[in-house]
């Protein structure tokens, strides 16, 4: 899951910098709302357990965890969508949080505002102040920035004054790749504040930039730990828990067990709605790549059903058109991929996904136009996008759908070059050697002896263990490529 996460490192950092806000009223809000949702565990032992089910990041001989057979209720703590006006500065941050994380960014300008003039000479409204200032930057309309900076300048404070520097040294560093910048900028503040909200915070946002940018996931596990412990008790704890949970599955992904734990953890323990149904997603997400995609609709429907105006609902609909398509639900798994698809942001994880969902549909139907044309704007999504990991989940299958496209259009040496391609970019051991496997045999049918030589030289060197190289290298007459 998304889940592994599902924005990319701009987007996050918007969201989790916007939970800083929020951190001081948080006793107020755990009065309100005090229901913890309660753990999805417990152990089917009819639950499959055989290889992840169209995973693309597993080992082939993987050993799957049991999942829990039915979800118990989730229990979510409520808020309803849109908060209005009137509603507390902590609600209101809270709100602007939710939109932030799923990049509504009107939503969350908005929210930010309302905090600003319903709660003047807070700390809130200062901090408000100063992620609005950075925002109105970062769009070009500088006439609102500098009213924001004007009223910022009547307020005393020392951490909303020190959170305005760091907003406008950190966040326009980050906007123009200035890493080492952005980086020596969040390292000093965390450390300057270290035992404070804005310290957290800022604390958080370097590990996402460790997980989200420089791919460093120790770091990035090490520095979320850190804000666990440090902070805890509060909000910022609570965000770094669910992230840390999200990290592990990114980090270890043949190992789900440890994620899921994590994140059956958070679910127990966090109490803002937000962060809960992150938690949602990330456990939906890891029940339909270990094989049990239909626990992973029946939370995905509560969460649908708990949430129906919640901005995190377009990717609940990403999330079970993907486990739809794994039982074979083609209806469901067809009009949840369109419906977020038509909402979706640019930068969202399953953009890729939803197109292949698509894509499958389109070919098992024979319509290979429409198919290659799904197939191909998931294969340029993936490669885009070099920051959420979808080049090695879904560039090579792309590729190799459009391989299998190639092939029934009667194009073998295309299909050849394309699955050549997919096994360039998969990281899988197992479907690299499937996909090489179908190149040898593009390459026997159209007579490319040299060409297929070298392909089983490179099983030979690459896979060595799979049953796919067995095979070929057995001389086993090879298949015709499909899909």
């Amino acid at each position: 899951m998304a889940h592994r996460t599902l924005l990319t490192p701009a987007i996050l950092m918007a969201g989790t910098v916007v939970l800083f806000l929020f951190s001081s009223l948080v006793p107020a809000v755990y009065a309100q709302r005090t229901t913890a949702a309660p753990r999805i565990s417990g152990t089917d032992t009819n639950c499959p357990r055989n290889a992840l089910l169209s995973s693309t990041r597993a080992s082939n001989s993987q050993s799957v965890p049991e999942m829990p057979k039915r979800p118990r209720p989730l229990k979510l703590a409520q808020l309803d969508y849109p908060v209005p006006p009137t509603a507390s500065a902590a609600e209101l941050v809270q709100a602007a949080d939710d939109y932030a994380v799923y990049a509504d960014w009107v939503n969350y300008r908005a929210y930010l505002q309302q905090v600003a003039t319903s709660h003047p000479g807070t700390k809130e409204a200062g901090l408000a102040l100063a992620l609005l200032a950075d925002e109105y930057t970062s769009i070009g309309d500088a006439g609102k920035a500098e009213v924001c900076d004007a009223l910022l300048a009547g307020y005393a404070d020392a951490e909303v004054q020190a959170f305005a520097v760091m907003c406008r040294t950190a966040f326009p560093a980050q906007r123009a790749r200035q890493n080492d910048v952005y980086e020596t900028t969040l390292v000093s503040y965390a450390a300057q504040w270290k035992g404070t909200a804005s310290g957290g915070r800022a604390a958080l946002a370097l590990a996402d930039y460790y997980r989200f940018t420089t791919l460093d996931y120790p770091k990035a596990l090490a520095a979320y730990q850190s804000v666990v412990t440090d902070c805890a008790g509060t909000l910022i704890a609570e965000e770094a828990q669910v992230s840390l949970a999200e990290a592990l599955d990114w980090s270890v992904p043949s190992q789900p067990e440890g994620s899921r734990a994590a994140f059956e953890a958070a679910l127990s323990t966090v109490h803002y709605p937000g962060l809960q149904v992150r938690c949602v997603l990330g456990l939906a997400d890891l029940m339909s790549k270990s094989g049990c995609p239909d626990q992973a609709l029946d939370a995905l429907a509560q969460l649908i059903t708990t949430y129906p105006g919640h901005p995190a609902i377009t990717h609940a609909y990403a999330l079970r058109s993907i486990a739809a398509e794994r039982v074979g639900a083609w209806d469901l798994a067809v009009s949840d991929a369109r419906a977020f698809l038509a909402k979706a942001v640019v930068g969202s994880f399953n953009l890729a996904r939803c197109h292949t969902v698509l894509a499958k549909d389109a070919y098992r139907k024979g319509n290979l136009d429409e198919a290659a044309a799904q197939f191909t704007a998931a294969a340029q999504l993936a490669e885009a996008d070099v920051h959420t990991s979808e080049t090695a989940d879904l560039g090579g299958p792309a590729q190799a759908g459009l391989a299998a496209i190639a092939a029934a259009r009667g194009d073998v040496r295309g299909a050849l070059q394309a699955y050549l391609k997919a096994a360039d970019l998969e990281g899988v051991s197992g479907k690299k050697a499937m996909y090489l496997f179908l190149a040898a045999g593009a390459a026997e049918k159209v007579g490319a002896a040299g060409t297929r030589a070298q392909i089983i030289a490179r099983m030979t060197a690459e896979t060595p263990g799979s049953a796919y190289t067995t095979r070929v290298v057995g001389h086993e007459v090879l298949p015709a490529p499909g899909i």
